[in-house]
């Protein structure tokens, strides 16, 4: 019996870009939300890339019985989780004489895995070898944005599950020839939201979303 786990964090602030950068990615201004309003503030450091910061989790669990000589089942476990995740090429967008959008950013992704394997080496008439697996996995992200002077926030987010099974077997029928065959079938089910929300009375609206729903 074999166990592998594995925890990590990470925490990244804005990123500074060099002096001798190029000038199209500096970061004259920023939005801050005054007396509810967006005011165009000043950067200090045109260097600084201001709200470019963001953090991510990652969780890892393995788990391996060997049942003998022949027979192995493995289990494994993986989820990843981050924060809002600006786009800073879009909060560098100018229109006109002010920025475009107060707001450009991935909303959390979130990604979870499970996998279960079954290998044998016990050979039989039809196979010399062969693997089974069964893998789920879920996944969520958003994209959210706002122009800069609107009151608007506009959400699309998407959740995919994806559920998959594969079979590799292998036959040996002499030291130059064998053969090998199998089977694979997966299902993926998306749901696909959009909406606009009024940030000053929280009232929503349905907007396009990005995607269809459905199979």
């Amino acid at each position: 019996l074999g166990s592998y786990t594995s925890i990590s964090f990470s925490d990244f602030g804005d990123q500074k870009m060099g002096s001798v950068g190029p000038n199209e990615y500096e970061r004259l201004f920023f939005v801050q939300r005054i007396n509810g309003r967006d005011e165009m503030v000043l950067n200090d450091n045109v260097n600084n890339q201001k709200h470019s910061a963001y953090n991510q989790l990652n969780l890892m669990q393995k788990i391996k019985y060997q049942a003998n000589d022949n027979l192995t089942f493995d289990y494994s476990f993986y989820y990843t989780h981050s924060s809002n995740i600006p786009r800073y090429d879009r909060l560098i967008q100018m229109n006109g004489d002010h920025l475009k959008y107060a707001e450009w950013y991935y909303g959390p992704q979130d990604w979870t895995v499970n996998s279960f394997k079954i290998s044998s080496t016990k050979p039989v008439l039809l196979w010399d070898a062969y693997k089974v697996q069964f893998v789920n996995q879920n996944y969520s992200e958003g994209r959210f944005n706002r122009k800069f002077d609107s009151n608007s926030l506009n959400s699309r987010e998407e959740k995919l599950n994806i559920q998959s099974l594969n079979i590799d077997l292998n036959k040996k029928l002499s030291p130059d020839f064998f053969y090998f065959y199998g089977f694979e079938a997966s299902n993926e089910r998306l749901q696909s939201e959009a909406t606009s929300t009024d940030i000053t009375n929280g009232q929503e609206s349905s907007i396009s979303t990005r995607y269809p729903d459905g199979d």
